[in-house]
Parts: structure tokens; C-alpha cells; sequence
């Protein structure tokens, strides 16, 4: 019995241990690995491949750096405007009216979470050769209406 009580005890700490890890990381701004699969032939994504969207309201390009090397650009993501962390190199104001094309789906998988999302084409955005620009999405794959309005 006396074996159980501590195993169980050993246990409880050590969930509590890796909890308070990831409490941590999570706090400190570790970006943890992430990987992606391209959906694009999935429904309902496929449906929307190719279609172009006008902002409807004024939006945020977020270009997100390989911290702590904040000049090497790894990615761009659209959206309205959120606070800059130590990720994000620059914010460069999109405009009511800008057109942005979806190019293919995608979703990105992280240790506790999984994100749905379209890399897009923005004509005026100037963004380094090869970094994708991201706009992310529910699992409905319909950007956000109150955002974007398709273009018929």
C-alpha cells in the first residue's frame, strides 16, 4: 500500500512539474516547433482556392521573425491589429479596398493547439521572396465576413 501512496504521489508531481514547464515556456515566449500540412483539396477549403477578397476595414500585415535573429522574416500573417511582441519584426497597415487572393490551405499543428489558415497574395504588400503571407481562418474555411467581402 505504502508503494502506491508513493507512486501515485511521485506521479501528481510530476504532472504538476511539466504543467508549471509548459506554464513556462508559454510565459517566456518560446515558440514551440510546429508543423504544417497543406489542406487545400480538403472541403470546404477547396471551394475557395483562387477567389479574391477586398478589406472591407482597415487590417495589420505582422511580419514574424526567427527570434532571436529579428531581421530573418519567417513568416507574414493579415489581420486586425494585435500587440507587437519580440516575434514580430514590423507592422505594415493594410488598407480598406486592398485585394488579397487565397492560394492554398493550410493547418499547422503545435503541441496543444491546431490552426487552420490560407496563404494569400497581396499585390501593394512587399514581403521577402518566399515568405508566405498567412490568413488564418476558422474551421469553416470562410474568412472573416466582417473583414473580407469576396469579389464576385
Amino acid at each position: 500500500m505504502r508503494k502506491v501512496k508513493l507512486f501515485v504521489k511521485w506521479t501528481i508531481l510530476g504532472v504538476l512539474g511539466a504543467i508549471v514547464v509548459l506554464i513556462a515556456l508559454g510565459v517566456g515566449g518560446y515558440r514551440l516547433p510546429v508543423s504544417d500540412a497543406e489542406v487545400t483539396q480538403r472541403e470546404p477549403f477547396s471551394k475557395f482556392i483562387g477567389r479574391e477578397y477586398l478589406v472591407k476595414v482597415p487590417i495589420e500585415a505582422m511580419f514574424w521573425n526567427d527570434f532571436p535573429n529579428k531581421e530573418k522574416i519567417v513568416s507574414v500573417s493579415i489581420g486586425p491589429a494585435t500587440a507587437k511582441t519580440r516575434f514580430v519584426s514590423k507592422i505594415v497597415p493594410i488598407g480598406v479596398g486592398q485585394r488579397i487572393r487565397l492560394v492554398s490551405a493550410w493547418q499547422s499543428f503545435a503541441l496543444l493547439e491546431s490552426n487552420k489558415y490560407y496563404r494569400v497574395s497581396i499585390s501593394d504588400l512587399e514581403v521577402p521572396e518566399g515568405v508566405p503571407i498567412h490568413l488564418d481562418v476558422n474551421s469553416d474555411g470562410i474568412p472573416d465576413a466582417s473583414i473580407y467581402e469576396p469579389i464576385k
